[in-house]
């Protein structure tokens, strides 16, 4: 880790610490103590041993992020993940040195009687380095192509989406039936605004956002910016300016951003408006694959609401989305709805907490090869919910305490292979249902699932001069304005075997 400037804290959530060196324009992310405390006899190793096991687990995540998620996704999308070496005595340090930045509920519980937020082990000597994505970033050389411009401020939209589809009828036990109308979300949102968790319940469904209708879309992300809580973050130069923890006045943010010198009250009530159809636009972009063709398809596109993507100066213009796109490696598509492996996804589901009115021929879907689109596919490979994978997971469990090496066997440990790991669980069909091979995959495919309903997006803007030389993607706004951006998947880390037992 070479420390260019000064270490600052950029987020955490129940397993990890973000920080960010505004030097290098990097990231890296620290595991906190209870998740190491976690793994089996933790504590009763010497700081050697706790140092090695910490890497252990380090160098796991990224290679399930390299070997498992990567192989499904667009490479556009993941940033490459890897592993550096802190300096000497960084972790005795820098619990101190951040504590002015961490949100007040965290540093508080420091000072209590709990350790559920303790920052780092002392023994900890690396952590995963990614590039700043709150930052435009080209994804796939890792590197930042933001400016430091004053009067052309680069802003970020990170947003947790959450589940995306619900089960099909029929699926479920009898007692799990509401789980076929309301989406995991929002049955999650009642129960912690019962539970005081929540003082406020939010009117986002992910139901909403994953349905390829650009209102429908809209509708989600002006619900997420009424109530953020912990699915929407903002950040002003990767500082944060609106979220949970931060809410400062968003038109007037927004206002900097665009670099509008006299805005009426007119366009003030237009300009959240404006933003949110750049980050849809940023959510539906479908990328030039390396073929050199872009994985559109014009007759079915959507209305652009005004709003163009373009690939550079030097590609053809994208006149808004694929319905029928190229797939990645592992992936295939069969119709204009989401797949994995042949199995579709019908994305224009229907979840009865939403607060959008759904007409009943309305018939959407949302284009794969965008980052959603992605993201969905991925989540699809778990049909089955947690009611049908427990008894699986008790099943595989039960058998790995009479046979415990047949976990390597089947890797459910590690080692993160492609080969071994990812494409027996994903290509093999196996019809035998009573089979451990069944139960197996079934729980892989679960985790793999679990991992993507639970990352985050980040989507990174920063407005071109008006004759721009840059050969990069870029948007065009309703005014004929452009900007950089990029749009990338974070928050991917791999959900341990006993995770299923947890979520239970």
């Amino acid at each position: 880790m070479a420390v260019n400037g000064n270490v600052s804290f950029r987020g955490e959530g129940l397993n990890n610490l973000v920080l960010t060196c505004s030097g290098d324009k990097k990231v890296y992310r620290l595991m906190k103590k209870n998740t190491i405390v976690s793994h089996q006899d933790h504590n009763n190793h010497s700081d050697k041993e706790r140092t090695e096991k910490i890497k252990q687990i380090l160098e796991n995540q990224v290679e399930y992020v390299e070997h498992v998620i990567r192989p499904q996704i667009l490479k556009q999308f993941i940033a490459v993940h890897k592993i550096v070496t802190l300096p000497e005595g960084f972790a005795e340090t820098i619990e101190s040195d951040i504590a002015d930045g961490r949100p007040v509920f965290r540093s508080q519980s420091l000072n209590s009687n709990h350790n559920c937020h303790k920052t780092i082990d002392p023994a900890t000597k690396c952590a995963v380095m990614l590039p700043d994505l709150c930052f435009v970033t080209d994804v796939e050389s890792n590197q930042c192509v933001s400016e430091d411009c004053p009067d052309r401020p680069t802003i970020s939209v990170e947003i947790k989406p959450k589940k995306g589809f619900m089960p099909e009828k029929g699926s479920l036990p009898e007692e799990s039936a509401i789980k076929y109308s309301v989406c995991k979300f929002c049955i999650h949102q009642r129960l912690k605004a019962k539970e005081g968790r929540w003082t406020k319940t939010s009117h986002y469904c992910p139901i909403d956002l994953y349905s390829g209708n650009r209102d429908r879309m809209k509708h989600a992300l002006y619900a997420m910016c009424e109530t953020p809580q912990n699915n929407l973050k903002m950040c002003m130069n990767g500082d944060e300016v609106y979220g949970k923890n931060v809410k400062q006045d968003l038109r007037a943010v927004l206002k900097e951003f665009f670099g509008d010198k006299n805005t009426n009250g007119i366009k003030k009530q237009l300009i959240l408006s404006e933003f949110l159809d750049l980050i849809l636009d940023a959510l539906l972009y479908v990328p030039v694959l390396t073929n050199g063709h872009s994985s559109d398809n014009k007759s079915d596109s959507p209305p652009s609401n005004g709003s163009e993507t373009h690939q550079g100066p030097l590609c053809s213009l994208k006149k808004e989305y694929s319905l029928k796109p190229h797939p990645p490696d592992g992936l295939s598509q069969t119709s204009n709805s989401p797949v994995v492996n042949g199995h579709t996804h019908q994305s224009c589901q229907k979840c009865s907490q939403s607060s959008y009115y759904l007409f009943d021929d309305e018939n959407f879907n949302l284009p794969h090869n965008c980052i959603l689109g992605q993201v969905l596919a991925v989540q699809s490979l778990d049909k089955l919910d947690i009611e049908c994978v427990y008894p699986l997971f008790l099943k595989v469990k039960e058998h790995l305490i009479q046979h415990p090496r047949d976990g390597d066997k089947w890797s459910l440990f590690g080692p993160f292979k492609e080969e071994t790991w990812l494409r027996p669980c994903i290509d093999t069909v196996i019809e035998d249902k009573e089979s451990l091979e069944y139960a197996v995959d079934m729980v892989k495919r679960h985790n793999v699932s679990k991992t993507l309903q639970d990352c985050s997006l980040m989507v990174a803007l920063q407005r071109l001069e008006s004759s721009p030389a840059y050969k990069g993607p870029y948007l065009t706004d309703c005014h004929g304005r452009m900007y950089k951006f990029s749009v990338s998947i974070i928050d991917l880390d791999y959900k341990p075997f006993n995770k299923v037992q947890k979520v239970a």
